[in-house]
């Protein structure tokens, strides 16, 4: 969340930061063009540097790379796209239920493993986000492990739950 807390914010690392301006507009008109979001003009003042997260559970990518200057002559032709689960998508609908009772689904080791498993082998790497949301329902929720833990099982290719192992959870946990 913003610092106010109506928003999003991004911190990227950055190959060249002499030319901060350039990539701030590099990802403003990547934003705008990809997905159709409008970002706010005033984080090109180097003197609203963000550098630290207020938010509890901001989510962090530890293996994202750092954004090479050679990309910014290419700002007119996007070449990433951004892959979230579709809305209509089942499990990206059972974790809207989950999210919506509270109720944790996994509070032992195992169950949020089966999660992470289920997540990653119906969806590849867009189960991550989804991952992260059923996981924080749970009182002991780090992003940090969530996403290790996503890691390891995308690393292992685990494949033995499916959504099934998911719909189950629900059941024993009686949000469904």
């Amino acid at each position: 969340l913003s610092v106010r807390g109506k928003g999003y914010y991004l911190i990227t690392r950055i190959e060249n930061p002499k030319r901060h301006k350039e990539y701030f507009e590099y990802f403003s008109e990547w934003f705008d063009n990809v997905a159709d979001i409008k970002i706010d003009l005033s984080g090109k003042n180097l003197g609203r540097l963000r550098f630290y997260s207020v938010d509890d559970n901001p989510y962090i990518n530890e293996n994202a790379e750092i954004l090479k200057e050679s990309l910014l002559g290419n700002i007119k032709n996007p070449t990433m796209e951004i892959q979230n689960p579709s809305p209509g998508n089942d499990l990206t609908e059972l974790v809207d239920k989950i999210e919506a009772s509270g109720i944790s689904v996994a509070p032992s080791y195992e169950e949020y493993l089966r999660i992470a498993i289920v997540l990653y082998s119906e969806l590849g790497e867009d189960g991550r986000g989804l991952f992260q949301r059923v996981c924080s329902l749970d009182s002991s929720y780090n992003s940090r492990e969530c996403d290790k833990q996503f890691n390891e099982v995308s690393k292992r290719n685990y494949t033995q739950c499916s959504k099934g192992t998911l719909v189950h959870l629900m059941k024993k946990y009686n949000v469904i």
